[in-house]
């Protein structure tokens, strides 16, 4: 709950499960409108426990959505996630991913969860006028994020850099990210809150794929440390590419993200310098 100190006196906090009927039904009984980012995540974390996945994801979701429909709320939207489209097939087409590219893909928990609950969602939007959305992230990151050793890269190198810990790259190095900076991410959000959706699905995120090792080599330019990159055997798990096409949101929202990997790097650099314990 450490993210939270800074708006903790302007907000009301349950603390609980999505999981837990009573909770959700106290937390939703007066809100119009519902900004759904609770999930069991972290890249290692979903490939190491895909029973939690199912639990938290699925599971969970399902009582919350039901609370959803019990409730006042006549707008969700819903953090879902590029992993639904899984790994392309072929990887050396640079067509960026569009949300109707239901792609032949290795399927994972965490991606498999987050459709189901995307399916949810259009359900409640046909069937009960619930408008909803879900947001498809590529690769967010910014300021408060966690940076455990269980996934967000981005944050992983930044702070290795802040403890001069060298920044490990599973791979050649050579695939890609669309990282999304945190402030696009909330301007998203604000942007369909007054637009009608009609549990529609959107990719949000930068269509400049950025390597492993130009984020390394980023992060070291910004942090200014000579820290050295090692590399480590390839993960299974991890998608070789991943950038989304946002045109839809473009259209659909007036998104455009506006802050580029640099300057988004260097905030997160400059808010982990100033609040870190170390």
């Amino acid at each position: 709950m450490g993210n939270l100190n800074n708006i903790k006196d302007k907000i009301k906090i349950f603390r609980g499960s999505i999981g837990d009927k009573e909770v959700v039904r106290q937390a939703l009984k007066d809100v119009d409108v519902i900004l759904h980012n609770a999930a069991f995540l972290g890249v290692v974390n979903v490939v190491e426990n895909p029973w939690k996945v199912f639990q938290v994801n699925a599971h969970d979701n399902h009582i919350f959505f039901e609370q959803v429909l019990n409730s006042p709320a006549k707008k969700l939207i819903f953090a879902s996630s590029s992993e639904v489209y899984g790994e392309p097939l072929e990887l050396s087409d640079k067509k960026r991913t569009g949300e109707t590219d239901y792609i032949d893909y290795r399927v994972t928990a965490y991606g498999i969860a987050k459709k189901l609950a995307e399916s949810a969602c259009k359900v409640m939007y046909e069937n009960y006028g619930i408008d909803t959305c879900s947001f498809r992230y590529f690769n967010a990151y910014g300021p408060h994020q966690l940076s455990s050793p269980y996934g967000f890269v981005a944050g992983i190198f930044l702070r290795n850099a802040l403890e001069n810990k060298p920044l490990t790259i599973f791979g050649d190095g050579h695939q890609t990210r669309a990282f999304t900076y945190v402030q696009d991410v909330c301007d998203a959000n604000l942007l369909a809150i007054n637009t009608k959706t009609k549990g529609d699905y959107f990719n949000i995120g930068t269509e400049r794929e950025t390597t492993m090792l130009e984020l390394a080599n980023l992060v070291k330019k910004i942090s200014g440390k000579d820290i050295s990159i090692i590399y480590e055997a390839a993960r299974s798990y991890d998608s070789k590419r991943r950038c989304g096409d946002s045109e839809k949101a473009r259209h659909v929202l007036g998104w455009t993200p506006r802050v580029e990997l640099e300057e988004g790097l260097t905030k997160t650099w400059e808010w982990m310098q100033n609040n870190s314990k170390a």
